[in-house]
């Protein structure tokens, strides 16, 4: 499957066509940003009191998975169907 096809069916499982959440969709993407931590912004810190960059790296990378999907879903995919077109 192209990424332009993955893209669209990102869009065509979450959103209805005027590009708003399904309900069900939008439970989903609130648990997620819920659970990877998309509005927290505090940085781990370790027993010491510093931070901890494990834990940061950690928290970041969990992030990325809610990231990628908003980026799926509100991305610019004219990019997309550009490439798509020259192949």
């Amino acid at each position: 499957m192209s990424e332009l096809e993955t893209a669209r069916s990102w869009r065509r499982l979450f959103l209805n066509d005027d590009g708003t959440f399904k309900p069900d969709a939008e439970a989903v993407m609130r648990d997620l940003e819920a659970r990877c931590g998309w509005m927290k912004h505090q940085l781990p810190v370790g027993t010491d009191g510093h931070v901890d960059p494990y834990k940061l790296a950690a928290a970041h990378e969990v992030r990325g998975v809610y990231a990628h999907a908003k980026k799926r879903l509100f991305g610019d995919i004219s990019k997309l169907v550009t490439k798509e077109q020259t192949r």
